[in-house]
């Protein structure tokens, strides 16, 4: 092999990044969780098609994204795919294209009409949020954090009851939305150059801390309101708040000191985990039952 075919090679593996590769496995696990914790416990080909449907379609949300995200990502995110020059307008549009096509034509594979409403409802959010809604603040933020929610239910109406997934859909909502705030300061100077209106821009750094407490709070009362009800078990109340309430509540006295770009971008890094873990509890939870 000659170095510029591993040149080549090198390059192609790198702009798979335009897709978020790890983001679109964990959007695949919360579909096929969504299905068997709800209470889809066969194994079916149907399961996984749908599941990739919601991959699909989760992986072009991210890499229009990208396409209109173009000046802004040469500012706050100048190691991506098309900062990079890896790949071009065209050739990302195209993938834009077959990603959307592939994972509509999948979301049929269901005998359920509701899998192709929601999938070609969250298809045209996530293409006007990158085109229009990102730039208005709060209705881009619900966009994405519904985005992010709903693959729990369209795991779920794979069976015959959604109802034990919704705290789940509802507390992913609620930290999605944090961390769509917590963004919104980390990218403050690029959107400001474009005259992007996010919540950081229009509120200011300090005032969109004291922001990102309202979902947090709600977080917490919908966490202790599912158990009142017994909707959450003891297992998941004592390790939601354990895990989840108490490292959220440490990320935020962290942002009220210093909305400095390195600190929230490793603050929001750690959100990523954190909501994971908040997934992870569920599932611990659901194997032992």
């Amino acid at each position: 092999m000659t170095s510029i075919e591993r040149y080549k090679i090198l390059n192609a593996v790198k702009s798979t990044r335009i897709i978020r590769p790890l983001n679109c496995i964990f959007s695949f696990i919360c579909v096929l969780f969504g299905t068997y914790y709800s209470g889809g416990l066969n194994i079916r080909i149907e399961t996984f098609l749908i599941a990739l449907s919601a991959t699909l379609i989760a992986g072009a949300g991210y890499v229009v994204n990208d396409i209109f995200d173009l000046e802004i990502d040469k500012i706050n995110q100048p190691q991506r795919v098309l900062p990079q020059g890896l790949l071009n307008i065209k050739q990302a549009s195209i993938i834009t294209f077959i990603l959307l096509t592939i994972g509509l034509l999948l979301s049929l594979s269901s005998d359920s009409v509701w899998h192709l409403l929601i999938a070609t409802i969250n298809a045209l959010l996530l293409l006007f949020y990158a085109i229009y809604f990102k730039k208005i603040g709060l209705i881009g933020n619900l966009v994405v954090a519904w985005t992010a929610a709903s693959t729990f239910l369209y795991g779920a109406l794979l069976t015959n009851s959604i109802k034990k997934v919704l705290p789940i859909m509802i507390l992913a909502f609620l930290y999605t939305l944090i961390r769509e705030w917590t963004k919104t300061i980390e990218d403050y100077e690029g959107d400001k150059s474009q005259n992007a209106k996010t919540v950081a821009i229009m509120l200011g750094k300090a005032k969109t801390v004291w922001l990102l407490f309202v979902p947090a709070i709600l977080l917490l009362v919908f966490i202790f309101v599912f158990y009142r009800m017994n909707i959450t078990n003891p297992f998941e109340f004592l390790w939601l708040n354990i895990l989840v309430v108490v490292p959220l509540a440490l990320f935020l006295i962290i942002l009220l000191r210093s909305q400095n770009k390195i600190i929230v971008k490793t603050v929001h890094k750690w959100m990523k985990i954190d909501m994971l873990i908040l997934l992870l509890i569920y599932v611990v939870s659901y194997l032992l039952d």
